[in-house]
């Protein structure tokens, strides 16, 4: 199991087409299906091992960007997706309602509209005080009779005796969001080996070696420079180059452009 990137998604049905098209493109990534709270949950695990991307869709994907620090990658509904999913609503019950994001109910409405049916679309805009399951149940106390949404609110209307569609997501969009994640962590980690090798160059030379920005300011330098500036590494970091030479009285100085 490669734990690089990781998929966390509040639908089952995107979980199982998530591994469906890693098994095409032989990948082994961890999949989860969780909603907000566990997904929270699930995602703090998964950092000490290693994970460097979350993977993750709709309001579950908006949840996690807030919470917490590792780079994100958001699964993108299509126009398809809403298609197949109001399709399949409507072969029971013209009453529908989506419990989720405001991205995923305009598709649905476009679709709605591309199919010529008249009906009104129900829309909940979950809010994260509330749990899922309290705000599905209103919806259904309105009259609504297919919830389409993630598996929080569809396994509650089923449970309940009224029809719960989650919805998913077309392979070629999961393979897309798959590959740009692997291009993003060869990035990072050939970021890292440089940032390493910087580190290594500067530790070794005996020379003291101070890297200025565009912005005149220190952002990298080497214990011999610290030593000649008779100044600890942490207090030269960040600061103004030329206040720095001046307070530590050094006139003469090689510079590289």
């Amino acid at each position: 199991m490669d734990y690089s990137i990781a998929l966390i998604l509040p639908s089952r049905l995107v979980c199982e087409t998530a591994k469906a098209t890693m098994k095409t493109l032989q990948l082994d990534y961890p999949v989860y299906a969780a909603s907000r709270h566990d997904a929270l949950e699930v995602a703090r695990s998964l950092i000490p091992r290693g994970v460097r991307i979350i993977i993750s869709h709709g309001l579950t994907y908006k949840y996690l960007k807030e919470h917490i620090s590792i780079p994100l990658m958001e699964l993108p509904f299509s126009s398809l997706d809403a298609a197949v999913a109001i399709r399949d609503a409507l072969k029971h019950s013209d009453k529908i309602a989506h419990v989720g994001s405001d991205r995923l109910y305009k598709y649905l409405l476009k679709s709605l509209n591309f199919l010529g049916v008249d009906t009104n679309l129900g829309f909940c805009d979950l809010v994260t005080e509330r749990t899922v399951e309290e705000q599905a149940q209103e919806m259904l106390d309105q009259g609504y009779e297919v919830l389409i949404g993630g598996f929080p609110s569809t396994d509650l209307a089923n449970r309940l005796g009224f029809t719960g569609i989650e919805f998913n997501v077309d392979e070629l969009v999961i393979e897309a969001t798959l590959l740009n994640a692997q291009t993003l962590v060869r990035e990072m980690i050939r970021q890292e080996k440089s940032n390493e090798l910087d580190r290594v160059i500067l530790q070794s030379v005996s020379d003291g070696i101070v890297a200025v920005g565009e912005d005149r300011r220190v952002f990298k330098a080497n214990p011999v420079a610290a030593n000649l500036l008779k100044l600890p590494l942490e207090k030269i970091m960040g600061r103004d180059f030329e206040e720095l030479l001046k307070e530590c009285n050094i006139v003469n100085i090689d510079s590289v452009d």
